[in-house]
């Protein structure tokens, strides 16, 4: 229904089209009712031949009545049995889904469980884990004190050993540089005395 607000559409606008549409199936209508007509009114006057009387158009009528009054009880079984199944299927889905949702429940149950299992196995072998790390760890350290303390003792003694090799050899070189000395001194003077 239109508002007093509302302005018609124009003729030219995509809004008239489907008005223009149902105008166009509305005329089409009208040209067939219009055709139809004499075949409508044939019809009212073999009605009227047949039925002379007015008891008799209201016996028919009533006959009528009676086929549609059936019709609809009919009608209204068939739709109380589709709403009776309607209800039971809604019934079994609302029974199916809260099966589903207990399921869900029991499972969400069970994996919270076994996480929680999963997660206190996983402490304790970090614990253990860890507990053996800081022992060989330990281990390792003492280990590695107690090398390093003997290759610095082994260093001391080898500086020992090579400053004594050291001074050994520096005191032969000096004695057999002073014996050099001294016998060509000898020989100088030797020289110089038969010389002379």
């Amino acid at each position: 229904m239109m508002n007093s607000n509302d302005q018609p559409p124009s003729p030219g606008s995509l809004d008239f089209q489907p008005r223009r549409a149902n105008d166009k199936a509305m005329l089409s209508r009208l040209a067939n009712v219009e055709k139809n007509l004499p075949v409508v009114k044939t019809t009212v006057e073999v009605i009227r031949s047949n039925y002379v009387t007015k008891g008799d158009l209201a016996i028919e009528v009533g006959k009528v009545n009676d086929r549609i009054a059936m019709v609809n009880e009919n009608m209204a079984r068939e739709f109380s049995n589709v709403h009776e199944k309607i209800a039971k299927v809604s019934e079994n889905m609302a029974r199916e889904f809260a099966n589903v949702h207990e399921k869900i429940a029991k499972t969400n149950e069970t994996m919270v469980r076994e996480f929680s299992k999963a997660n206190d196995f996983s402490v304790r072998e970090f614990s253990k884990i860890n507990e053996i790390s800081v022992r060989e760890f330990s281990k390792v350290n003492e280990f590695t004190v107690r090398e390093t303390a003997k290759a610095n003792e082994n260093t001391s003694n080898l500086r020992a050993e090579m400053h004594g090799e050291f001074t050994r050899y520096t005191r032969r070189v000096i004695g057999a540089m002073i014996v050099i000395c001294s016998s060509l001194t000898a020989a100088v003077y030797f020289i110089a005395r038969n010389v002379h």
